[in-house]
């Protein structure tokens, strides 16, 4: 199938480095003996969870999985960063949070009404996400860990050793921000912002402060409130990076994976972890990011997010898997129209694990990968996959709406027994591929009106019809006939069979013609050859 980003050449098998196992191998000689081991995925509430985030998920459940085959306890800790402040309202949410903007997310009214707080409408996305990863997690929220003292002992540290930790962070800091820099950030008593107050005096002994509540948000003018509060017990957080390090400290993480956006950060944090906590930082990996398709990072303000369920809609959830297994420190355009090139990559795995056997390399690789797409459970008989590319040009060449006469068509194939095809999950295949045909690949067709053709090309496509109404060709000699058209009449075979695809199932690439013009009936591709003569402009 030609989905609207393409697809690597038919028959080829891709190698996937089994990266969890470094990790896991890199894990086990730092830790050393089986013991328990935590792994922390970080969360910012101030938007939905998005595929970005289940890929996190994802990713640290891989490794934990390989460190627990290893024979270690791993414990994969969520962690909402809920008392973060509102900067901005996220596009695509209701009006009225702009009075709302500096306040904690924890403290700031659900918009949609079905929450105790706007981050706990966040959060309950996150759990329903981990739900939907089926991986176990450990969920921690910042208002809670902080209101509870978790982080009460990295507070006084911090405190203690003010100076250091400001000259830590000296180079990242503006100098308008390091005159009135404070390594804690004070929520307001009375109107509830954390980014309004500064810091006029400190005890390091009591962690008590005098503050007052001075700058604006955004247009929230500030309060003008003075008093003295306590640090601990939730009287507000740490700026991020001093924060990360907290978290680690805090919890005892051994393993974070982050975005190569964060590196500078990690650095950091890495630093206020042995020089303040004097402790020694979680090992990490970094992965690319999840780009949309104008090549931008994906973003949860500006609303431009691929949520997991939209991919689950129309693939099995292994193929989403294998997006995020795939290559992580690879950037990648993610959109739903990777969703052909994942399946038929899953499929060619699934055969060589139930395969079974140590034929070659590739096939060992294969069947590793397999098991970590399952999370090392994989089914015990291989699940019947129909191929999607074909279902697609089927739907395309046929313009087909209706699962039965797509069944119709795939019979002719061969490929599958009919009962398979008429099957409660062959028919919900096929019913999951017209769907996402309407939804992603109609807005990807290629008219043949937008492609001018020269008199070569008409020349050859009107003989091509004769061809197929005279003579009854086997999938060879169809193909042939292709070749030897565009050999004789002086036309690159590459782009002769662009234009047959525009005619046939208008996309600019699609499945081997022999066979596939058999399938949908040689008679019918004449015709849709004739009429698609009628539309192409003339070079």
């Amino acid at each position: 199938m030609t989905g609207p980003e393409g697809r690597r050449k038919s028959g080829t098998q891709k190698n996937y480095p089994l990266w969890p196992e470094s990790e896991a191998e890199r894990l086990a000689k730092r830790l050393g003996s089986p013991a328990p081991v935590r792994l922390e995925t970080g969360f910012g509430p101030s938007g939905p969870p998005h595929l970005g985030t289940f890929g996190e998920i994802v990713r640290t459940a891989f490794v934990a999985e390989a460190i627990r085959a290893r024979g270690y306890q791993p414990t994969i800790i969520a962690f909402s960063d809920d008392m973060d402040g509102l900067r901005r309202v996220p596009s695509g949410f209701p009006p009225g949070l702009e009075e709302h903007l500096g306040r904690p997310l924890s403290a700031i009214p659900d918009p949609f009404g079905t929450a105790d707080s706007f981050s706990g409408n966040m959060n309950q996305r996150l759990h329903e996400m981990t739900a939907l990863a089926r991986v176990e997690v450990d969920f921690r929220s910042a208002s809670e860990e902080y209101r509870k003292g978790t982080f009460d002992e990295a507070i006084r540290a911090v405190l203690a050793k003010a100076d250091r930790v400001r000259e830590i962070l000296a180079a990242d800091l503006s100098a308008e921000t390091m005159r009135d820099w404070f390594p804690f950030m004070v929520i307001c008593e009375e109107c509830g912002r954390i980014y309004s107050t500064r810091v006029l005096d400190h005890d390091p002994k009591t962690a008590e402060v005098e503050y007052i509540c001075s700058a604006p948000v955004g247009s929230n003018e500030p309060c003008g409130y003075r008093n003295a509060r306590s640090l601990l017990g939730g009287g507000g957080k740490f700026p991020w990076k001093i924060d990360w390090a907290a978290r680690w400290y805090a919890l005892g993480i051994d393993y974070e994976l982050y975005g190569k956006d964060l590196i500078p950060s990690a650095e950091i944090s890495d630093r206020i972890c042995r020089e303040i906590f004097e402790t020694r930082p979680p090992m990490h990996m970094f992965y690319e990011l999840f780009l949309d398709e104008s090549g931008a990072k994906i973003s949860k303000s500006k609303g431009d997010v691929l949520e997991p369920t939209q991919w689950l809609r129309y693939a099995p959830r292994e193929s989403l898997n294998l997006l995020f297994f795939d290559n992580p420190k690879q950037a990648k355009r993610v959109s739903l129209g990777r969703i052909p090139e994942y399946t038929r990559d899953l499929t060619a795995i699934e055969e060589a694990y139930y395969a079974g056997g140590d034929d070659d390399a590739l096939a060992r690789n294969a069947r590793a990968t397999y098991r970590f797409l399952t999370f090392f459970d994989p089914p015990a008989e291989r699940p019947m996959r129909l191929d999607l590319g074909l279902l697609l040009n089927i739907i395309g060449g046929t313009g087909s709406a209706e699962a039965e006469a797509v069944i119709e068509y795939m019979t002719r194939t061969e490929q599958y027994a009919e009962a398979t095809l008429r099957s409660g999950a062959g028919r919900d295949q096929v019913e999951r591929a017209l769907a996402y045909y309407q939804a992603v690949v109609r807005g990807s067709e290629i008219e043949p009106e937008s492609e001018a053709i020269s008199d070569a090309e008409r020349q050859a496509i009107e003989r091509l019809a004769g061809f197929l109404e005279a003579d009854d060709a086997d999938d060879e000699a169809i193909q042939g006939e292709i070749f030897a058209l565009a050999k004789e009449l002086e036309i690159k075979p590459g782009r002769f069979f662009r234009v047959l695809y525009v005619a046939l199932i208008r996309q600019g690439r699609g499945p081997r013609l022999g066979g596939f013009v058999n399938v949908l009936g040689r008679e019918t591709v004449a015709a849709k050859l004739r009429a698609a003569l009628e539309r192409f402009e003339a070079a």
